[in-house]
């Protein structure tokens, strides 16, 4: 089957280009055919703006004070590169790019699955759009559509339901990354939608230690504990400095600004996605706040700790819970019960919640893609 998949693969972010070549890769390893369709919303600013479109006051102060941070436009611009060489060299396939709905109508590429997800495509607040939404039922009636793992907030407002609703009504394949969003989607269109992993899962430990890079400068030789922040978090900087003195091991953060909280012994400064894989694999603890590094440690047998964050627990609490690893879930509220949880970290628990969902996701994405209209 040639397959189309749309997803945020333009986005300056580590969680989001893994998850596209995840999905990719699952696709192509089922013995499909498989474009990302290079779809790049002017509205969404997917990590790769210094300078907000706004005549908010504090927007454009903000955005005053970023141009004239000159160590952050260096680091900024770095990002932008390395996440633009890796998007064309592991993403696109050099076809068209389309910034709007009416663009892709206008031109529009002709397969016979289209899939979207995963990542917050459904975030109505954020990137609604009826390319996130495949409205492309009119153009192509014959095709399969497929919702791949999106992932959503909680919805609450009459007229977030309804735009689910509305658009979510052509789709053969329903499914959703979070059990409480597919469980939500599920009461709001009265269909059946699954609950599926995400993309990063679908690949093997074996298929991203074959990804990794064995030799880069961001590497080191001796153990280290690997700190992974996603915005300013008080509660891992203690955490992490509670690793670092129960260890007494070298401290590596991944870092995407130009600022921290840390005092480390090392800073990979804007890593590419494949060193911020080999990062991972090859520390010998991990401290994060961030969902996919919570994902890659999981795959990658390490030992980790996961942060709270203030707004995007549930997503990470339910990952936690489905891999029987809860108790890794460090909060301001548990922080001192850190020396009781660090023994429990030496001997990772069978992961049979994780190995159960990744062997349904796949057979539901198989399904989809070589099954018919409105099959599952």
């Amino acid at each position: 089957m040639k397959v189309a998949l749309i997803t945020t693969s333009n986005a300056a972010n580590y969680g989001a280009v893994l998850q596209a070549y995840a999905l990719k890769m699952a696709i192509i390893n089922m013995g499909h055919s498989c474009d990302i369709i290079d779809y790049r919303p002017e509205t969404l600013g997917n990590g790769r703006r210094l300078v907000f479109r706004s005549f908010n006051i504090k927007l454009v102060f903000h955005s005053l004070k970023n141009v004239m941070n000159f160590s952050l436009v260096k680091v900024f611009r770095k990002k932008l590169l390395v996440f633009d060489e890796f998007r064309n060299k592991y993403l696109l396939s050099g076809k068209k790019t389309y910034k709007t709905y009416e663009d892709m109508i206008s031109d529009f590429p002709e397969y016979d699955v289209y899939i979207c997800g995963s990542d917050q495509i459904w975030n109505t607040h954020l990137t609604y759009s009826k390319v996130f939404f495949l409205r492309f039922e009119i153009i192509r009636p014959q095709a399969v559509f497929v919702a791949y793992a999106p992932s959503f907030p909680q919805v609450e407002s009459d007229s977030d339901k309804m735009i689910l609703r509305k658009n979510t009504k052509h789709f053969d394949y329903l499914s959703a990354r979070e059990s409480e969003s597919a469980e939500l989607l599920s009461k709001i269109t009265g269909r059946d939608v699954k609950h599926v992993i995400d993309p990063v899962f679908l690949l093997s430990k074996e298929d991203w230690q074959k990804f990794c890079i064995a030799n880069t400068s961001v590497l080191s030789q001796e153990p280290y504990i690997l700190i992974y922040f996603i915005g300013d978090n008080a509660t891992g900087v203690k955490a992490a400095e509670i690793l670092r003195k129960k260890f007494k091991l070298k401290m590596i953060e991944i870092r995407l600004s130009n600022k921290s909280n840390f005092d480390v012994d090392f800073v990979a400064e804007t890593p590419t996605p494949q060193e911020v894989v080999s990062l991972i694999n090859s520390a010998a603890y991990i401290c994060t706040n961030s969902f996919h590094g919570t994902a890659f440690s999981i795959i990658l047998e390490k030992k980790f700790l996961t942060i709270g964050n203030p707004k995007r627990n549930s997503r990470m609490t339910s990952l936690l819970e489905t891999a029987g690893m809860k108790d890794r879930f460090i909060t301001e509220d548990n922080l001192g019960d850190i020396e009781i949880i660090l023994p429990k970290l030496e001997n990772n628990p069978p992961t049979k919640g994780v190995d159960a969902l990744i062997d349904f996701s796949k057979d539901y994405l198989s399904k989809a893609i070589g099954g018919s209209k409105n099959a599952y």
